[in-house]
C-alpha cells in the first residue's frame, strides 16, 4: 500500500487539511455508502499514522488484519475500500479547493442557475443585480470578464427561455462581455510568443508566429470599430505592447502612449496585470537597448526607480533575485555607483523567493565592488555553491573578470577549469544559448589575452568587429571594453 495513489494524495495534504478531511469524511453524508465502516477503519488506522505514512503497518497486508480480524488475506478486499477512500480524498480536494468555497460571484452564479433552472424569477432577479453591482467594484483583469460574461450569460438564457419577453434577451451585452473575454486572453497570449520570439527565435516559434501574428491582424480590423479598444484600458496597453514587439514604425510613440496609458489608467487595470505590463515595458527597454539604441538604458534604469517605489517590482513584501539583479547591473552600467549600493544595502533582507537571499545579495555586492574596481572586495564576495545554475555560472566568470583585472597568475588555470566546466554541465542542463555564449566569453578572453593580439592593431580591430557581430554573447560590454583599452 506504501507506493499506492492513496498515500501518494494523502502525503500530499497539509496538517490542517489533514483535520479537515477526517471531518470532511465523518460527516452523515457520507455514512451510508457501500463499505462505510472498513472506508471509515482504514482511514483511521492511516491518521494514526500520519507523521510515518511509510509504518510498517501501512502493508496491505497489516492493513487487512485491521480491516478484517481473523480472515484469510484476499488483496482485492483491500484494493476496493483504498480505491473508495481515494475516492473521498479526491472529492474532499475538489471542494477544497473549488472556487465555490471561496468566490462569492461563482457561488452566487450557482444559486442564480439553480433559481433560473427552477423558474424562480424573483431571487434569479435579485442575484444578477447583487451580482452585477458587486462586479462594479471589482478588478477588471481576466477572471473579471469570464464573469461578466458568465453573468449576462445567465441572464440571456433566463430572458429568452423562461420568461420569452419581446426584446434582445440581453444577447448584445454577453456578446460584448464575451468578446472582450476573448480578447483580453488573446492579446495576452499572443503578446507571450510574441515575446518569447523576441528571446529564442528558433525556427518552431517563429512558424507558429505567423500564424499568430496574421490571426492577431484580423481580429484588430474585425474588432476594431467596435470601441472596445478605446473603453478597455487593459486591452489598449496590450495592443500598444504588441505593436511594439512588431517593430511597429511608430514604435517610440507607442511606447509613450503605452506608458501613459499604464500610468494615467492605472486604477482600471487590475494590479497584477498592471505589473506585468510595466515589466514588459522594462523588458522591452532592455530588448532595444540590446540592439544598440543606448538611450533605453537610462530609460530603463529610471523605469526600475520608479517601479521599486510604486511596488511594482514587489512579490510577497520583497524582491525576487532578478529583479534585484537586473536593478544593480542596469544602475552600475550608468554608473550610478552611490544609488546602487544603498538599494543593496537597503534590500538585502528583502530578497524573497529563495533559500541563498543572502548568497544573492552577496553577488550583486560584488558586481558593485568590480564596477568600483575594488577587486579584492568582489572576490571575497563569491561564493562556491548556489541554487541557481546561472548564479553560479556568472560568478565563476565574475572571477575570471576579477583575475584579469588583477592580472593574476591563477587566471589562465581558471579558464581551463571553467571551460571543462561549461562542457561537462552543457550535457546535462545547459540549454545551446547559454552554453555557446559562455564558451564565446571564453574563446574572446583567451584571444585577448594572447600574445598575438598585444600591439597589433589589425588583429584587434578584428577582434572588435567579432565581438560586436558574433551572437550569443554574455559579458559583450566588458569585453568591448577591454579590446578598447588596447587600441
Amino acid at each position: 500500500m506504501h507506493k499506492s495513489k492513496l498515500l501518494d494524495l494523502i502525503r500530499v495534504l497539509e496538517p490542517g487539511e489533514f483535520e479537515a478531511f477526517d471531518k470532511f469524511l465523518r460527516s452523515p453524508y457520507f455514512r451510508n455508502v457501500q463499505s462505510a465502516k472498513e472506508i471509515e477503519w482504514l482511514w483511521e488506522h492511516i491518521y494514526s499514522c500520519r507523521s510515518d505514512l511509510d509504518h510498517p503497518s501501512l502493508t496491505k497486508e497489516e492493513v487487512y488484519k485491521v480491516l478484517y480480524p481473523g480472515a484469510s488475506f484476499v488483496p482485492i478486499r483491500v484494493d476496493r475500500v483504498m480505491s473508495n477512500l481515494l475516492a473521498f480524498v479526491k472529492e474532499f480536494i475538489i471542494y477544497e479547493c473549488s472556487e465555490l468555497k471561496t468566490d462569492e460571484v461563482q457561488r452566487s452564479l450557482t444559486l442564480a442557475r439553480f433559481y433560473r433552472k427552477r423558474d424562480l424569477e424573483k431571487p434569479f432577479r435579485k442575484t444578477i443585480e447583487t451580482l452585477n453591482k458587486k462586479q462594479k467594484e471589482q478588478a477588471k483583469d481576466k477572471d473579471f470578464y469570464l464573469k461578466q460574461f458568465l453573468i449576462d450569460s445567465e441572464l440571456s438564457f433566463f430572458e429568452g427561455f423562461y420568461t420569452r419577453r419581446k426584446g434582445d434577451y440581453n444577447v448584445p451585452a454577453t456578446l460584448r462581455s464575451l468578446n472582450v473575454f476573448y480578447l483580453v486572453h488573446q492579446l495576452e497570449y499572443t503578446s507571450w510568443i510574441l515575446t518569447q520570439n523576441k528571446v529564442t527565435q528558433d525556427e518552431e516559434t517563429q512558424q507558429e508566429l505567423t500564424k499568430v501574428v496574421q490571426n492577431y491582424q484580423n481580429l484588430i480590423h474585425f474588432f476594431r470599430h467596435e470601441n472596445y479598444f478605446d473603453e478597455v484600458p487593459l486591452l489598449k496597453a496590450y495592443d500598444y505592447g504588441i505593436r511594439l514587439l512588431q517593430n511597429d514604425e511608430e514604435k517610440e510613440e507607442l511606447f509613450q502612449k503605452l506608458k501613459k496609458i499604464l500610468r494615467e489608467k492605472a486604477s482600471e487595470i487590475p494590479l497584477d496585470s498592471l505589473k506585468r505590463m510595466q515589466g514588459f515595458c522594462r523588458n522591452y527597454c532592455l530588448l532595444e537597448y540590446n540592439k544598440g539604441n543606448v538611450i533605453y538604458l537610462r530609460e530603463m534604469f529610471s523605469l526600475y526607480q520608479n517601479h521599486l517605489e510604486e511596488g511594482y517590482l514587489h512579490h510577497e513584501g520583497g524582491l525576487l533575485p532578478p529583479m534585484v539583479r537586473n536593478t544593480v547591473v542596469a544602475g552600475l552600467r550608468l554608473e550610478e555607483y552611490d544609488w546602487v549600493y544603498t538599494f543593496l544595502e537597503k534590500y538585502k533582507n528583502a530578497i524573497v523567493g529563495t533559500n541563498q537571499a543572502h548568497e544573492i545579495y552577496l553577488f550583486n555586492l560584488s558586481n558593485y565592488y568590480f564596477a568600483t574596481q575594488k577587486y579584492t572586495k568582489a572576490l571575497d564576495c563569491l561564493v562556491d555553491r548556489y541554487e541557481d545554475i546561472y548564479y553560479l555560472i556568472a560568478a565563476k566568470r565574475m572571477e575570471l573578470k576579477i583575475y584579469y583585472e588583477m592580472d593574476h597568475d591563477i587566471l589562465e588555470s581558471k579558464i581551463d577549469a571553467f571551460k571543462i566546466y561549461i562542457f561537462r554541465i552543457s550535457k546535462k542542463i545547459l540549454p545551446d544559448i547559454p552554453r555557446d555564449a559562455n564558451n564565446n566569453f571564453i574563446d574572446i578572453l583567451r584571444q585577448i589575452r594572447s600574445s598575438k593580439t598585444m600591439d597589433n592593431p589589425v588583429r584587434i580591430e578584428k577582434l572588435k568587429r567579432k565581438i560586436q557581430m558574433k551572437k550569443p554573447w554574455t559579458e559583450q560590454d566588458w569585453l568591448l571594453d577591454k579590446i578598447n583599452e588596447m587600441i
